[in-house]
């Protein structure tokens, strides 16, 4: 099974790529299982019982096996019965799991997508409008200062992990959501994904506004543009400017 599994900082990352993999019969990119962050939680309980355990004779290898081999039917049933030759399981949570992907599955890739966090709190704003009370203390500002809290948080465990993993000398990617709507990038970006040379997946083409399935929303980047105020758009520069001039969003100064 060649398996990749990508994280990132937003839903749309994984909306994304099973838009556009939906058409490709030789990858598999099923919904969102949150298979792995549910068997990190019975992990994490496996680990404060390591004494109970440890008196039946039940190591931390009979542990992984465990967990290894359970992701691995549920994934391959997928795979079989898309029958496709890869196999792309996008979760938003997996990038916090990096390192304990690496050990399960060594010969996986990983990948962490990461994503303008303007368009990151544009798009969490807009979903949490529908459920504020009118009245209430929850403020537009009180909400975009929490989800920048939110995706700077979610771009630190990512970097963090996927960092670690990469000095092991795993196969990991750090790719940019923004870059596969690029015409001159998103062929290449798609084969690498898949840890492929270009030439074998050379079919690919960027993704176009009316490819996107409705039932799979896709932020288009740079949104955020027309959804906050002057003033909005001055808390977001004060709390995100230098993680997006890290990461490169910032060439030209474009705020």
């Amino acid at each position: 099974m060649s398996l990749v599994f990508v994280g990132g900082d937003s839903i749309f990352c994984a909306n994304l790529l099973r838009s556009y993999f939906a058409t490709q019969s030789i990858v598999c990119c099923p919904p969102p299982l949150q298979l792995i962050s549910a068997q990190a939680h019975a992990y994490s309980n496996f680990e404060t019982a390591r004494a109970f355990l440890r008196e039946y004779s039940l190591v931390d290898e009979d542990r992984d096996t465990l967990f290894r081999q359970l992701i691995a039917m549920v994934l391959q049933r997928s795979q079989t019965l898309a029958k496709a030759s890869y196999l792309v399981e996008a979760s938003p949570q997996n990038h916090l799991y990096s390192p304990l992907l690496a050990r399960l599955f060594p010969d996986a890739g990983l990948v962490f997508m990461t994503r303008d966090g303007r368009d990151v709190v544009a798009s969490l704003l807009a979903s949490s409008e529908a459920q504020v009370q009118p009245g209430g203390e929850d403020t537009r500002g009180s909400r975009i200062l929490m989800f920048c809290t939110h995706w700077l948080n979610c771009l630190d465990s990512g970097l963090r992990g996927i960092q670690a993993v990469a000095e092991t000398e795993k196969k990991t990617l750090i790719l940019k959501y923004e870059e596969f709507f690029e015409k001159e990038k998103a062929p290449r970006l798609f084969s690498s994904l898949l840890f492929q040379e270009f030439s074998i997946l050379d079919w690919v083409c960027p993704i176009q506004p009316d490819f996107i399935d409705a039932k799979e929303p896709v932020w288009v980047p740079g949104s955020w543009r027309e959804f906050f105020t002057r003033e909005e758009s001055l808390i977001l520069r004060r709390e995100l400017h230098e993680p997006l001039l890290a990461l490169g969003y910032l060439e030209g100064d474009p705020w």
